[in-house]
C-alpha cells in the first residue's frame, strides 16, 4: 500500500504514528517536485484558495499538516525531518502571506 493510499484509508485518525509515517512517505514521493520560481513575484491575490495554492511547497505542507490534519507542531516537524523553530517559521510566513491582502484592503479602506 502507498503513502497515498495509507492516508486516504483513515490512518491519520489512529494514534501511535502511523499517520506521520504516511505523511512522511509521501512528503519523501514528492521531493522531486518543485515550486515555478514566477510564484513570488505574481500579483496579488484576493482570494484565500488562490493565494494558498501560491504559497511555496513547504510552506503549503506545514499550514495542510497543522491546520487542516491538526498535527501539532511537534509532529509536524517530525513529519517534515525539520527542527521546531523552521516549522514556526513556515507557519509565520504561510500566515502572513495568506491574510496579507486582508491587511491591504482595510488600509486602504481608511
Amino acid at each position: 500500500m502507498d503513502s497515498i493510499q495509507r492516508i486516504s484509508l483513515g490512518c491519520h485518525v489512529r494514534p501511535g504514528g502511523v499517520a506521520r509515517h504516511a505523511y512522511r512517505d509521501l512528503l519523501h514521493e514528492m521531493s522531486g517536485f518543485h515550486d515555478d520560481p514566477d510564484t513570488r513575484r505574481r500579483p496579488l491575490i484576493w482570494s484565500t484558495a488562490a493565494r494558498f495554492s501560491n504559497l511555496p511547497y513547504h510552506q503549503r505542507v506545514a499550514f495542510a499538516l497543522v491546520v487542516i490534519e491538526e498535527f501539532s507542531v511537534e509532529d509536524t516537524a517530525d513529519i517534515m525531518e525539520l527542527a521546531l523553530d523552521d516549522v514556526r517559521t513556515l507557519l509565520a510566513a504561510s500566515r502572513d502571506a495568506l491574510f496579507a491582502a486582508a491587511r491591504v484592503s482595510r488600509s486602504s479602506d481608511a
